[in-house]
This record gives C-alpha cells, structure tokens and sequence, in this order.
C-alpha cells in the first residue's frame, strides 16, 4: 500500500525504481534501471505486460523485487519463484511478504553483529559466506519445486 497507485509511464516508473533501490541499496542496482532492462522482463513474462504503456503498483512490486533479488538468483530463478508463489497468492500479498522478510533478515544480521564481539572483516567473511550459502540453498529449493 506504500507504492504510489498512480498509473505511469516508463520514465515514471524508472524514476521510483531508482529512488525506492537508491534507499535500499544505496548501491549497485541504484541508478542502473533501463527501459531495455524491463522491456526483456515483460518480453521473458517476469513481470506482466504494461496497459497501454502504463505501469500499475504491481508492476513496481515486480520490479522492486526483481532488481533486489537479481543480486543473488538469476532471472529464470526469480521467474520461477514468482511463478511458484503466485499459485497461491496474489501480487500484493507477495510484495507485501517480501518487504516484511526483507526487514526481518536485515534485523536478524544487524543483531549477530551487535551480540557478538567480532571484528569486521570477520563479519564481512561471514556474511559473504552466509549470503552465498543462502543463495545456494535457494537455488537448489527452487529447482526441486519447479520439477514437482
């Protein structure tokens, strides 16, 4: 209920992406949203087909989503797990989730680096291992759902 229900247009739309990934981020993905880029998600059927050129809120659920978890699964795999998730929900409820695991795992990392007496660079090594850790597992997982 946070995006702006407001229909738009491309360069709308970029605009919002830019910022909303510019705050959470405040790195990489920030800055770099293309038309191509969501041009090929609509074409690859990631995201659904604008109406008359025009984005709604769920498209920028999708894309929000879609250029955070592109940092650690590749779009065939966020495909599918969109896919898998919406047999059972809709987009807003998705979203919705999203933000709040999102949240709850950045609490969750903040608090192993305040409890513990680490140094830095030992828990950038940890995160770095947990992170890809967490990508593998959720590969393998997505890949064992699709077959079924």
């Amino acid at each position: 209920n946070e995006l702006p229900d407001l229909e738009l247009y491309m360069d709308q739309v970029i605009a919002l992406i830019d910022k909303y990934l510019l705050a959470f981020l405040k790195c990489s993905a920030a800055g770099q949203v293309t038309p191509t880029m969501i041009n090929n998600y609509v074409k690859m059927g990631v995201i659904p087909s604008p109406v008359k050129k025009r984005y709604s809120r769920a498209h920028l659920a999708y894309l929000i989503m879609v250029f955070i978890l592109k940092q650690s699964l590749s779009i065939g795999e966020i495909d599918t797990l969109f896919r898998l998730q919406l047999e059972t929900r809709d987009i807003s409820e998705l979203y919705d989730d999203f933000c709040s695991q999102q949240q709850s795992m950045f609490a969750e990392m903040l608090n192993i680096s305040v409890s513990e007496d680490m140094p830095l660079r030992d828990y950038s090594l940890r995160m770095a291992t947990l992170a890809n850790t967490c990508k593998i597992l959720a590969q393998r997982t997505l890949r064992t759902e699709n077959k079924n």
